[in-house]
């Protein structure tokens, strides 16, 4: 029998957990992985990161070290996940799995957002996953101010590179892409000298010149650097061996040169780099004081000019104007109160405690209802329904289904062609979607990835309120067991489709049975 509240192996969330760790292509594809065991979580916490969620063993809550780091994650605000006995085994593909696993956000930077480089490590088509976090934990420890691995090597964000860095990912910053060539001209052009490392041949690494900007440039773990590298490299280093071992391992040899560039700036007295000490500021608090702080000064202030005048002006008032004023104050009062439900919907989702208050749905008609009530604020709105028939109920919460449709329609009408909007409902094999589509501008390539973000807004165009409304709408459909997705065509329109399984009854009987 599963324990009271913890996730099944079929899970939605679970199974998305398990993909995550294995499927590079939805890794990049969300800009999301997998950290396993307390200590690296923890690490990723002392980094200032905003983790997804944490996924932790029922059995093994309760142990000190566990719970001291739910304890961490409840503080941060990230949402806690318990998994019934032998659901970790099935996910990860470690022999022993940890007890805790969590989804975090990927902590790479452009090349462009590197500042003024003084040491980097460049990896072209490093391919093991071993050695790519040891290269990371050597990089992190002589002070690099990045590690670039460029297109062709191994995923930085693979479950097995995370492991081996034990933690040191999250100290140093990471470039996860880039073509090689691309990339070594690129430092050329910003003043960095690029010395590639080989087995034979190169100057010897304690008589390279190291100081000013460098980047130790090394490549893959049988062949060495690409033969159409050579030309962007300045200068060739080598490690001498002294016995009959022909070269050392990729990992070993960056440690190597890393500490050798670390020694001969301690020798030279230039600055090091000390990052045990960096201040951990959250960006995601930050701006969640930001964005309330705005939001709720605007109508406040309205609520405070109108009540004013009636207050001080109530004989020069004409009713009609009174009437304006109370309407508007009765507006702003409304903006305040969606905005503190998005606020509690926020700490509700992140900490786990999101309750459902399920039962059968009838999708279309909820639909019918949100559209009519929307169209009430938005009188432009022409919004065509088209649901297929014997559209199966399913068993969720209609508040939270509602606010989730709402929202979307609400988006559709604010910032499209409100007369081109189309809400669709179609029944998949295990769910059924709910789409709603738009014309007009559409989203750019660029902020698509971005749209589920807390306090997303473009660069241009109309204000966005909050920015917290399309996070929370998947949220509140992740609870539910199903997924909400955006595509657009910049200059046609948009399109947001979220499903819910059919069988969530079924499950939830599942988890009662012994």
């Amino acid at each position: 029998m599963a324990e009271s509240g913890a996730l099944g192996a079929r899970h939605q969330k679970v199974d998305r957990l398990r993909r995550l760790g294995r499927q590079r292509n939805l890794r990049a594809g969300e800009r999301a992985f997998v950290l396993e065991g307390a200590k690296i979580i923890g690490e990723a916490l002392d980094a200032g990161l905003a983790l997804e969620a944490v996924f932790v063993d029922a059995a093994s809550a309760g142990g000190p070290e566990i719970a001291s780091l739910l304890e961490r994650c409840g503080d941060a605000g990230v949402r806690v996940h318990s998994l019934a006995a032998g659901v970790l085994e099935r996910v990860t593909s470690t022999v022993t799995p940890q007890p805790v696993v969590a989804i975090a956000p990927w902590c790479d930077l452009s090349l462009d957002e590197l500042v003024d480089p003084t040491f980097l490590v460049v990896c072209a088509d490093v391919r093991d996953p071993g050695n790519a976090g040891t290269v990371l934990r050597s990089a992190e420890a002589a002070g690099a101010d990045g590690v670039v691995f460029c297109d062709g090597s191994v995923d930085v964000f693979n479950p097995k590179t995370v492991r081996a860095s034990a933690g040191s990912m999250f100290h140093v910053p990471i470039v996860s892409s880039g073509a090689p060539a691309d990339v070594l001209e690129r430092l050329a052009a910003s003043g960095v000298r690029r010395l590639g490392t080989v087995a034979h041949g190169g100057t010897p690494y304690d008589e390279v010149d190291l100081t000013g900007p460098v980047a130790l440039v090394v490549g893959n773990e049988a062949n060495g650097l690409p033969d159409e590298l050579l030309g962007h490299i300045d200068e060739l280093v080598t490690i001498p061996m002294a016995g009959r071992t022909e070269s050392l391992n990729v990992s070993m040899a960056t440690a190597v040169l890393c500490f050798e560039v670390l020694r001969r700036r301690r020798q030279q007295a230039l600055p090091v780099p000390d990052r045990r000490r960096a201040p951990r500021v959250d960006p995601v608090g930050m701006e969640i004081v930001s964005t309330v702080s705005h939001e709720l000064r605007s109508p406040l202030t309205a609520v405070k000019g109108y009540t004013s005048l009636l207050l001080n002006r109530a004989d020069r008032i004409s009713d009609e104007q009174r009437t304006m004023m109370l309407s508007q104050i009765n507006h702003e009062a409304d903006r305040v109160t969606r905005l503190i439900g998005e606020l509690l919907d926020i700490s509700r989702l992140e900490t786990g405690r999101l309750v459902l208050q399920r039962r059968m749905v009838d999708l279309a008609s909820l639909a019918r209802s949100v559209v009519e009530k929307v169209t009430m604020a938005y009188p432009e709105l022409a919004c065509s329904l088209a649901f297929e028939e014997a559209f199966p109920q399913v068993y969720a919460d209609p508040d939270k289904v509602e606010q989730v449709l709402t929202n979307l329609v609400e988006n559709a009408a604010k910032y499209a062609d409100p007369t081109g909007v189309r809400v669709e409902g179609s029944v998949g094999p295990d769910d059924v979607s709910v789409t709603v589509h738009d014309r007009g501008e559409g989203i750019s390539a660029a902020d698509l990835p971005r749209v589920f973000t807390k306090f997303f807004r473009r660069d241009h165009g109309r204000p966005t309120g909050s920015g917290l409304g399309l996070w929370i709408s998947r949220g509140l459909v992740e609870a539910h067991g199903g997924t909400l997705v955006a595509e657009s065509v910049e200059g046609q329109g948009s399109v947001f489709r979220f499903t819910l399984p059919t069988d969530a009854f079924e499950r939830l009987l599942e988890q009662d049975e012994p």
